[in-house]
């Protein structure tokens, strides 16, 4: 009797021992896939277009890392004319896995815009989304979303507008924005945007037939 228990519990040891390899191995795959993917989009965000035009003309995977949609996200806004359906679903499956990309947010807005020429309601929201979750941020998210307000002003409601504005201060504090100012102080052409720029950039003019 007792050496039938201790069959019993070795043979549990056994399938325990299995089952927890079985695991592993399963971990282990998936960390190999994910491996290949990170290699995948590194590789092709070192791309030129046009040999990225081959790979993104298999279309979206459907499983994939966020690295990978990224990196496809951008080769295919590389692309001229750009693959915006590509972009925007790459971009839609970054935010699935990962809510608070930004700049996931900011493309699907620059998407919106250049899918028709006019800024929907949906591209309103997206940019709500990025200031949301970061009213500031580093330097390149900021002048990308000046630079990108530059040019739809008058379709920005007024609390985008003054988002926007107040970033510009803060732009000012970066000792490498000082060629960014410079060119907005004297070439913007929307004069509340330029203001605020040669605000922070002193000694700069901006020409008076502007």
């Amino acid at each position: 009797m007792q050496r039938t228990k201790q069959k019993k519990r070795t043979h549990k040891s056994k399938i325990g021992n299995f089952l927890a390899g079985g695991a592993f191995f399963t971990f282990a795959l998936g960390s190999f896939s994910l491996a290949v993917q990170e290699l995948n989009a590194a590789n092709l965000l070192a791309m030129t277009p046009q040999q990225a035009q081959q790979y993104l003309q298999q279309g979206l995977p459907q499983a994939g890392s966020p690295s990978l949609y990224e990196a496809i996200a951008i080769k295919a806004m590389e692309q001229s004319p750009p693959m915006l359906e590509l972009a925007e679903a790459a971009s839609i499956k970054v935010l699935d896995h990962e809510p608070a990309n930004i700049a996931a947010w900011n493309r699907l807005a620059f998407i919106d815009i250049a899918d028709d020429g006019q800024l929907s309601k949906a591209g309103v929201s997206y940019l709500q989304k990025s200031y949301a979750l970061a009213p500031y941020g580093d330097l390149s998210l900021m002048t990308w979303r000046t630079d990108f307000a530059s040019q739809i002003w008058p379709a920005l409601p007024d609390d985008l507008q003054a988002k926007t504005l107040r970033q510009i201060p803060v732009i000012g504090r970066y000792g490498t924005s000082w060629q960014w100012r410079i060119r907005h102080c004297r070439e913007n052409p929307n004069e509340a945007i330029a203001l605020a720029v040669c605000a922070v950039a002193p000694g700069v003019n901006r020409p008076k037939n502007l």
